[in-house]
């Protein structure tokens, strides 16, 4: 039940940074029909709160805090062109998997990625809780990520350049975010943090929302 409230709240988050009101009309209809389909659980429903409280405790970097983080501290940041990306069927290198990741999202969020490739990078590179939520109704997710595309190409808003911050890891060195700064072609800045986890050796991707604006450090010469 924890698992599926918190996957709920986080492909939500995930969508509402990617698209507009018919995005978010569909990421509604998506959180009723998982809604219905757990208020047959009724011991459940009872403890969903206590639930997503105890998710937010036992987590070692709280979302809370690195957006506070984000918005007090500088960061150094680094521009992904400088680093040569491999495409693997799989990541054991945590900073391989975050540059592949920061450009699948820019290309996802400019509208040059298929709500069926999509699918095939959760399948391939979601973790476990990402997977369970956008499986259990692979039809419906696939509507979202259509529509998710189509209002990005229909927005225009294409994504110029980026950059991302350098990994931060948890106290067990299997969970790390980052942040990413997506400067589009009128000059707009959009911040997101990005949520990565080390699963069976492997680094999968496990959820992506918006973030506050954050300061980059000036290099020193």
């Amino acid at each position: 039940m924890k698992g599926k409230v918190m996957s709920i709240l986080a492909f939500s988050i995930f969508l509402a940074g990617c698209g507009g009101d018919a995005v978010s009309q569909e990421a509604n209809k998506a959180e009723k029909v998982a809604a219905r389909k757990q208020s047959s659980e009724k011991k459940s429903d009872m403890n969903e709160d206590k639930a997503i409280e105890a998710f937010y405790e036992v987590r070692k970097r709280p979302m809370d805090e690195v957006n506070k983080e984000a918005a007090t501290d500088e960061v150094q940041t680094k521009d992904p062109k400088a680093y040569k990306i491999v495409p693997a069927d799989h990541y054991t290198n945590a900073m391989d998997f975050q540059y592949f990741v920061g450009e699948y999202l820019q290309n996802f969020y400019n509208g040059t990625i298929s709500d069926k490739d999509m699918l095939k990078f959760y399948q391939n590179y979601g973790s476990k809780d990402r997977k369970e939520f956008i499986f259990s109704n692979e039809a419906n997710s696939k509507k979202i990520f259509h529509t998710i595309v189509k209002e990005r190409k229909k927005a225009k808003q294409i994504v110029e350049s980026y950059v991302l911050t350098d990994l931060e890891f948890d106290d067990t060195g299997n969970e790390a975010y980052f942040y990413r700064k997506q400067i589009t072609e009128d000059r707009k800045e959009i911040y997101n943090v990005t949520t990565i986890r080390k699963e069976d050796r492997y680094w999968t991707f496990d959820m992506d929302e918006p973030s506050p604006a954050f300061v980059e450090k000036e290099e020193t010469k």
